[in-house]
């Protein structure tokens, strides 16, 4: 078996970006569901990552994306969970890929 690249946060959070931009408007999710529907290129493997980390720095990426919203306002006020494994609304306004 070759050597396999991994991957940190820093090079994962990009692609996740990318996936969100070819959701349609309105599509619900979590950071954490989303992280297992990225697929990694060939020859390289994720590493698990910490899921508060993976999540704060998703938001903060995603701030920097014209026209890209992540809302999670139907939890504001809520105890539910984990903020990783609770859904967000995909707001792609102008962003979205055709």
């Amino acid at each position: 078996m070759g050597r396999e690249t991994v991957y940190t946060l820093s090079e994962i959070v990009p692609l996740m970006i990318e996936k969100l931009k070819q959701l349609p408007d309105g599509y619900r999710i979590s950071s954490s569901a989303l992280f297992f529907q990225v697929e990694p290129p060939p020859g390289v493997l994720f590493q698990t990552p910490d899921f508060w980390a993976l999540h704060r720095t998703l938001f903060e990426a995603a701030l920097r994306e014209p026209g890209l919203t992540l809302d999670m306002s139907e939890h504001e006020g809520k105890c539910e969970g984990f903020p990783y494994n609770l859904a967000f609304v995909v707001r792609n306004g102008n962003v979205r890929k055709r």
